[in-house]
């Protein structure tokens, strides 16, 4: 198979948090400017922030509200915020499911996996992920909003070394958010929450500038939709996956047979953006990945690795798979 090894000058990794700094600016009547990071906090999401722990809880604002999926977000050092109007209050502010997303590829390792029930008084088991909480995270998570504000955990408690020094701490992983035992602070910042917020828009950058390279390299990946083309803007822009449809009958689709309900050209795509720390330790590797149905392949999966390092460069690593079905131009 084919590889590449052209590198491009871009902006990488170590760069990124810089851009999410706004210019300094007043803050509006019923709101809070943060000169930290340069961004104000209001209405909802200030009501919500403030009741359920503020700056200890959630870290400063690394955004200002802007629409993402259909819904009023903002980012914050330690979650996302998302308004959905849809539900009544207090659950109209959610926080985004950051810790599904930055885990996104991890269901096989170790403590990801489903576990027994610890058979102890002291330990919640939840059978809707298959994970236990013990102390001292379990009284935090109670403490501090339980179910409605983390979610359930997806992991069990583990060690895990820290992206931000390169120390290990014990870690658990819940819907919507990391919980960190740092034995070092003091008490009432023991349990802090992880830094999800932040990684996800590394994360998100880091997709974005692999695929603004991608276009200059002298192969990327191709989706063929309906027609013929190059569709890497269809991949999800962070972590995670959606479901497209490729055709097998040539460049143009053929109308559905008769009482038909579906086009028998097109077949479902799966699109899957996964981001991971680089087995060296350094950088981002950013991973692309297509699985389809409706072949006679053995795989039916195909995927394509770059790395966005920290000295600016994205490298096309490797690409390897089944090879995506080849349509007539």
């Amino acid at each position: 198979m084919k590889k590449f090894s052209q590198v491009l000058v871009i902006l990488g990794v170590s760069a990124l948090l810089g851009s999410f700094h706004a210019p300094a600016a007043a803050a509006a009547p019923g709101s809070l400017y943060f000169l930290q990071t340069g961004h104000s906090l209001k209405g909802t999401f200030l009501s919500y922030w403030q009741q359920y722990g503020g700056l200890a809880q959630f870290g400063y604002p690394l955004t200002e509200e802007a629409s993402e999926g259909g819904y009023t977000v903002q980012y914050f050092e330690r979650a996302r915020f998302e308004h959905h109007p849809e539900n009544p209050a207090p659950n109209d502010v959610l926080l985004g499911l950051l810790g599904r997303i930055v885990t996104t590829g991890r269901a096989g390792e170790l403590p990801f996996m489903h576990t027994p029930a610890m058979m102890n008084p002291v330990t919640q088991y939840f059978d809707a992920t298959g994970h236990n909480l013990s102390p001292p995270f379990l009284a935090y998570w109670k403490e501090h909003g339980g179910l409605p504000v983390y979610g359930y955990p997806i992991s069990e408690s583990f060690n895990e070394v820290s992206k931000a020094d390169g120390k290990s701490y014990l870690v658990q992983y819940f819907e919507r958010a990391r919980f960190e035992l740092h034995p070092e602070l003091p008490d009432p910042y023991k349990v802090s929450l992880g830094m999800l917020g932040r990684e996800v828009l590394v994360q998100r950058e880091a997709v974005k500038v692999v695929k603004q390279a991608s276009y200059q390299l002298s192969s990327h990946p191709h989706i063929y939709y309906v027609d013929s083309g190059n569709y890497i803007g269809l991949w999800p822009d962070g972590p995670g996956s959606v479901v497209t449809s490729y055709s097998v009958c040539g460049a143009a689709p053929l109308p559905p047979p008769s009482g038909s309900q579906s086009n028998t050209c097109e077949q479902p795509m799966t699109l899957t953006t996964e981001v991971a720390t680089n087995s060296q330790g350094s950088g981002l590797d950013v991973v692309f990945t297509a699985t389809w149905a409706g072949t006679t392949s053995t795989n039916n999966q195909h995927s394509w690795r770059y790395h966005v390092s920290d000295n600016n460069h994205v490298d096309f690593i490797r690409e390897e798979g089944d090879r995506l079905p080849v349509l007539p131009v």
